[in-house]
């Protein structure tokens, strides 16, 4: 699978952070880019930080990266998906990462998928609903553009931007 890129501490920060004689959760990931036929995509807002993320999350023990996206998608859209082609990895080491003490190193594939069809309610998390989640459909250069003007000020929703940024600017080479 292609690398997008890395993402770290001093690329959000611009601050060096040593990472020596640290720990860190290693942690894999599925994040679906989820297209319909008017071109636009699948995104999941967060009213708390007026941000944008692609649908996803961590890979279930035992779980494939097929299921995982699959899984994913239904949980946080609703929406049954069928799996285009792969756009890539990205790599992030978070060195403040806040739901562990010391850090995270996390890979995130990303795909392309298609939507099928809705198919249920979406069932977020209770950190997802404190983080007012909700689902819409968005035109590619306008969540961007959204995205790359975001004031937060949360260093996780800043590595969640940057990441997604690399992926959508793989899937706007695709997407004309």
């Amino acid at each position: 699978m292609k690398h997008l890129g890395h993402i770290d501490h001093k690329i959000i920060t611009g601050e060096y952070n040593d990472i020596l004689n640290k720990e860190f959760l290693v942690r894999q990931a599925v994040r679906s880019v989820i297209s319909r036929q008017d071109k636009k995509i699948a995104m999941v807002y967060s009213s708390k930080f007026d941000t944008y993320k692609i649908p996803g999350g961590g890979i279930e023990k035992g779980e494939s990266l097929i299921e995982a996206l699959k899984r994913e998608a239904l949980e946080e859209t609703g929406l049954e998906i069928s799996i285009n082609l792969p756009l890539g990895l990205v790599t992030e080491l978070r060195t403040d990462f806040s739901k562990f003490e010391e850090g995270m190193f996390q890979f995130s594939y990303a795909f392309l998928a298609n939507y099928d069809k809705n198919l249920q309610d979406v069932s977020y998390t209770e950190s997802e609903l404190e983080e007012g989640f909700s689902w819409e459909w968005i035109g590619i250069h306008e969540v961007m553009k959204h995205m790359q003007s975001s004031k937060t000020n949360s260093y996780n929703k800043k590595f969640e931007l940057a990441r997604d940024l690399l992926i959508l600017n793989e899937v706007k080479k695709l997407i004309k």
